[in-house]
């Protein structure tokens, strides 16, 4: 009888809850949007778990002392580049074709 190996379910990735106060930028932001953000944070603790494995994990708590916004809204479909490559980019072409 062959039975089906159940899939590895999906690695839970952190979550991060700001408030308005914690980041201002974000009043305009809409849900669904992809946003970079900076953080300054500060490790506070650090534990080594086995995992059922065998082997072992750490893992690591932070404090986050600051966060700032980076660049605008990110598109599913939008190069991942930062904004002032994009824009030395485009002065480049630009720069060719006026020759």
């Amino acid at each position: 009888m062959n039975e089906a190996v159940p899939a590895k379910p999906e690695e839970m990735k952190p979550m991060l809850h700001l408030c308005e106060k914690d980041l201002p930028d974000m009043e305009d932001w809409e849900v669904g949007k992809k946003y970079t953000l900076v953080l300054e944070t500060e490790m506070v603790g650090q534990n080594i778990n086995k995992d059922m494995d065998g082997g072992e994990k750490m893992h690591a708590e932070f404090k986050v002392l600051s966060v700032t916004a980076k660049g605008t809204p990110k598109e599913d479909d939008e190069d991942e580049k930062t904004p002032e490559v994009a824009q030395a980019v485009h002065r480049k072409f630009s720069k060719e074709e006026e020759e």
